[in-house]
């Protein structure tokens, strides 16, 4: 996750360390054996030199040099930390010929940590980048809550009824410009306030109209930014909070830390985190059957747990006006215009293999594509399109806008191509609520499913395939048959009952709010 959702430049590039409480890092990577007076000659760690020269280099915005660091020193085999940076980075920069490379030195990295228990904490959350991973992020991440929870005060509060009302806390740092904060940021005020008490735990407050929102409609807002872990879990202790949900998890920003306390009677995890936490400081998942089949339970140490209907709450979206025209987005006015607006560490070379073939087939289109001006990722795709034979001028980049203008720009597009491997999830949302479809492939896993589980919900599931042939051909045929494809259309307009079929807040919170009295029940 970790990107900030439409992500600036620098938001989601930058890599930090996640769950981590960090102080400022010098250049040089600088060690003092334990024991010894800091006046003592140091020891230089040629990882941690090379790590943090990278990480200044990203800083600075040079992604390409920063690989090419890590590239000129691969001989040395490099550790942990460092081949997640490069994974990062061949992400990023769309340097698709040393991401096989890099991807199996991390995991191989990751299984000697595993192995040999290594004592640095490690987060798995780069794993959700990469096929095939889900055995060892399982395991990786229960490794890392084993380390979190380690010798950490448990609380253990009981199951008090406070004033009656079931009382919800939310943990997040997403109040915000964020995805996670975008989704949600209409459910609290449609919590019913008789059975319901709602407190938001703000772990990077901020200001703005989205964070007033959830200040307002909470019953009590709490910023917990400037307390430790234990300090927070105290306080949601004292606050009487009997359902904590945690909308972080393994992400950046995260802080599960909080969790290993145990300050709430029951912890479940939504939205910020589509994976296992592989931890016993948690005690469920929300989903929904499409997106996590009850059939996977052995995978996931959280109980699953089922919402009636989608997934995820959709909340509306603000739209600039007027709405923006293709002239001004850079767009041709007579092609095709495919979109994918997800960020950069979703896009693989699968995708873009298969969208390269739907460029070749469907004649007078161009692939739009969010890059929020990064150049050095504009430069890698534009390669990579000239390798696979597509002129690199039918590829047509977005800047960062504002999520109203974002949204004033978007049905400028004719059809959404999802990412293969893991999903849009809010911007897919961004996408159907302004009448664009997605055109998606269901995977394996919860991130690969998203697609699939908003589709369902709209009663297009001929939008969602089991292949990546079928995936090529569907878009080809929408493109070619503008029938077709004004049918699809049609679904997502407004009706006289809804004003989007998507964005049904009252019934879905409906749905959420008895599947939390439910699984409160379940544990008195």
């Amino acid at each position: 996750k970790s990107e900030k959702w439409p992500g600036k430049p620098g938001h989601f590039f930058c890599s930090r360390e996640p769950c981590e409480r960090r102080g400022s890092t010098g250049i040089i990577g600088i060690h003092h054996q334990p024991g010894r007076p800091s006046h003592k000659d140091p020891i230089i760690d040629p990882h941690q030199t090379l790590l943090q020269t990278c990480r200044a280099l990203e800083i600075q915005g040079l992604y390409s040099q920063a690989l090419d660091a890590l590239n000129t020193a691969a001989a040395t085999g490099g550790n942990l930390k460092i081949s997640e940076q490069a994974v990062r980075l061949c992400l990023l920069t769309a340097a698709w010929q040393d991401l096989p490379r890099w991807s199996e030195r991390y995991r191989q990295h990751c299984e000697d940590h595993l192995s040999r228990g290594g004592e640095s904490r490690h987060a798995p959350g780069i794993l959700n980048y990469l096929p095939d991973s889900q055995d060892l992020h399982r395991r990786a991440a229960g490794y890392y809550a084993s380390q979190l929870s380690a010798g950490t005060e448990k609380l253990n509060p009981g199951l008090s009824a406070g004033d009656g009302r079931l009382a919800i806390g939310y943990l997040s740092a997403d109040f915000q410009a964020h995805a996670v904060g975008f989704l949600l940021a209409d459910v609290f005020q449609h919590h019913d306030r008789e059975k319901f008490r709602v407190i938001a735990y703000d772990l990077s407050p901020a200001e703005g109209p989205l964070p007033e929102r959830f200040r307002t409609h909470a019953d009590l807002y709490r910023p917990v930014d400037k307390l430790s872990n234990l300090q927070t879990a105290q306080l949601i202790a004292h606050d009487g909070v009997q359902i904590l949900i945690d909308l972080a998890g393994y992400t950046r920003d995260g802080r599960p830390g909080i969790l290993t306390h145990r300050p709430a009677p029951l912890i479940l995890s939504w939205l910020g985190y589509l994976n296992t936490l592989g931890a016993d400081f948690v005690d469920g998942v929300i989903a929904d059957p499409r997106l996590l089949p009850a059939a996977e339970q052995t995978a996931y140490s959280e109980q699953i747990l089922h919402l009636p209907g989608l997934f995820t709450p959709t909340s509306r979206l603000p739209v600039a006006s007027p709405l923006m025209s293709r002239k001004e987005a850079g767009l041709p006015a007579d092609q095709f215009v495919f979109a994918c607006f997800n960020n950069a560490f979703k896009i693989r070379p699968e995708d873009f293999d298969a969208w390269a073939e739907i460029l070749r087939q469907k004649e007078n289109s161009v692939l739009w594509l969010y890059t929020a001006g990064h150049g050095d990722l504009e430069k890698g795709l534009r390669r990579q399109a000239t390798k696979r034979g597509i002129d690199p001028a039918r590829l047509i980049f977005a800047p960062w806008l504002p999520i109203d203008m974002h949204m004033a720009r978007m049905p400028l597009a004719d059809l959404f191509l999802d990412t293969i491997n893991y999903n849009a999830g809010a911007t897919a949302v961004c996408s159907l609520s302004a009448g664009v479809p997605v055109l998606t492939k269901a995977g394996d896993r919860m991130l690969s499913r998203m697609g699939a589980s908003l589709n369902y919900s709209l009663g297009l599931e001929s939008m969602t395939v089991s292949d990546v042939q079928t995936y090529i051909r569907s878009a080809v045929e929408l493109a070619r048959d503008e029938l077709k494809l004004r049918e699809v259309r049609e679904k997502l307009k407004p009706s006289q009952e809804n004003l989007n079929p998507l964005f049904s807040l009252v019934e879905f919170t409906a749905g959420y709010e008895q599947l939390l009295i439910s699984a409160w029940e379940g544990i008195r």
